[in-house]
């Protein structure tokens, strides 16, 4: 009997070591074929790289500190589409200083209106270097005032917004500058919807926009699983936790997308932007640039009217004027929208015919062998004053076209600085 038990009970020891040593087994393959899908999706073992990069780009780590969910840190607006919430942002819910009420007679208000490019040029870390507002301050003379830059530009903005902003803050400012193109080339690259088709930000914020909450459950209940998983001190580590996480959250989001393109209303939103189905590309192209021209003619049209200086960039792209370095290619995404950044740009440059000042930065890094994209389109922020060569090097070239456009008065300590060739 006693042999009998001894025997029993070795054999459950043998069972029981059997599945840990299977579980083991099975956990120590899936972490090595997690790690390995992990490498080929975002280039790198680090399980952390990997929980920032899948939900992050450049511009959202740059002020997300906190590191909430894009999701997290919208606010509807009634006339812009979508602002921002949060500790740092300022009382028209964009990054950087407050747009005050009235002009003030000590200060040269310069707003710079476009996309999180536009905003991260302008600086939205309030205590981070001011790369055009330090040249123009230093260099050139505006009558004893002192410059002020103001950040109008947001993730995923694109005309109108730019011009919304500027037609509802012309009152206060001095100067307004635009820079853009990326976003807006979307429009062109085999669209069929009209320019002024709402980012995605958008869509975040009103997922009634689609006929249901679907979405927007959906899209809440994903970010509060990335979160619950990459916070996780232990299981954060975990190839293996992450991929589990991944999943799960493609399943939730493959399902949302597949109920949304079943409700007669989740595509009404895109129909109110739809252009007609027997429109050819170059058709649509055509009525796409007539559009983005005529915002820009507004906006320039209002400027004159009030006095106000204004110039009008075409934002830097990995696709063009630059030879990418091995790190900006990985990052840099699809590059196929190339021809169509040429078009458009020779297209905006014509509006110069009419006196409007369009400027392409097209070719700004063309001498830099170094690595200045971040993804496809921000440069590299370095550091807790987000510093940054890239938005330095544009900062200069902005500044010299600002000076001819202008005709800004050097400063005399700026002018022995450069005769002398300090």
């Amino acid at each position: 009997m006693e042999a009998t038990v001894k025997k029993r009970n070795r054999k459950r020891l043998f069972i029981i070591i059997t599945i840990a040593v299977a579980s083991i087994l099975a956990l120590l393959i899936g972490e090595l074929g997690a790690s390995i899908l992990c490498y080929k999706k975002f280039g790198s073992f680090s399980t952390s790289q990997a929980w920032e990069k899948e939900k992050n780009n450049n511009f959202l780590t740059a002020f997300n500190k906190e590191g909430k969910s894009y999701l997290e840190t919208l606010l509807p607006h009634p006339y812009l589409g979508f602002v921002y919430r949060g500790d740092n942002v300022n009382n028209v819910g964009l990054f950087g200083r407050d747009v005050p009420f009235e002009k003030s007679p000590k200060e040269f208000l310069l707003m710079i209106a476009g996309s999180s490019v536009a905003s991260q040029f302008a600086q939205q870390n309030t205590n981070g270097v001011k790369y055009l507002e330090d040249i123009l301050n230093s260099r050139y003379d505006f009558g004893g005032r002192k410059v002020v830059v103001l950040n109008g530009g947001g993730g995923g903005w694109k005309y109108p917004q730019q011009a919304i902003l500027f037609m509802m803050y012309a009152n206060v400012l001095d100067a307004v500058i635009t820079l853009d193109g990326f976003n807006e080339q979307y429009a062109f690259n085999g669209s069929s919807l009209r320019l002024e088709m709402p980012p995605n930000g958008f869509m975040e914020m009103n997922p009634l926009a689609k006929g249901s909450v679907d979405s927007f459950l959906g899209a809440y209940i994903c970010n509060k699983i990335y979160f619950m998983t990459r916070d996780t001190p232990l299981l954060s580590h975990s190839h293996l936790y992450w991929l589990v996480s991944h999943m799960t959250r493609n399943i939730i989001e493959r399902q949302v997308t597949k109920n949304d393109k079943g409700n007669k209303y989740s595509t009404q939103i895109q129909k109110l932007f739809e252009l007609p189905a027997s429109w050819d590309y170059e058709k649509i192209y055509n009525f796409n640039m007539g559009l983005y021209k005529d915002y820009i003619m507004a906006v320039d049209a209002l400027a004159v009217r009030k006095g106000i200086k204004r110039a009008f960039f075409m934002q830097a792209v990995p696709a063009l004027g630059k030879d990418l370095t091995p790190e900006e290619l990985k990052n840099a995404g699809d590059l196929s929208y190339k021809k169509t950044y040429e078009r458009m740009e020779k297209d905006l440059l014509s509006l110069n015919q009419q006196n409007i000042p369009v400027i392409s930065l097209v070719d700004v890094f063309a001498d830099c062998k170094e690595t200045i994209y971040a993804d496809h389109g921000h440069c590299k922020v370095y550091g807790p004053n987000s510093e940054s060569k890239g938005y330095q090097i544009m900062a200069e070239k902005v500044a010299a076209y600002l000076e001819k456009l202008w005709v800004l008065k050097r400063k005399e300590s700026s002018i022995s600085t450069d005769s002398s060739g300090k």
